[in-house]
């Protein structure tokens, strides 16, 4: 099964469907050696509507994972 290869596994891993890398910034205003990215997140579910608390929980999850693995910070 795919989902077990995936990249931000979560307890609701099968209803995210697609991970973009859309955006990778350097320069002004964000600090020295240090880049902005943008990832896109889409969650999905053929079984019913996703609530606003189910796609947090996997958003928290999902970023709790990458600041762990990567030291990264949400900006303001």
């Amino acid at each position: 099964d795919h989902r077990d290869l995936h990249p931000f596994p979560t307890r609701r891993s099968s209803d995210l469907v697609k991970v973009e890398l859309t955006d990778i910034y350097k320069g002004k205003n964000i600090g020295e050696n240090l880049k902005s990215i943008t990832i896109r997140f889409t969650f999905s579910s053929m079984e019913k509507t996703l609530t606003d608390e189910e796609v947090s929980s996997s958003m928290s999850e999902i970023l709790a994972k990458l600041k762990k693995a990567f030291d990264v910070k949400l900006r303001d």
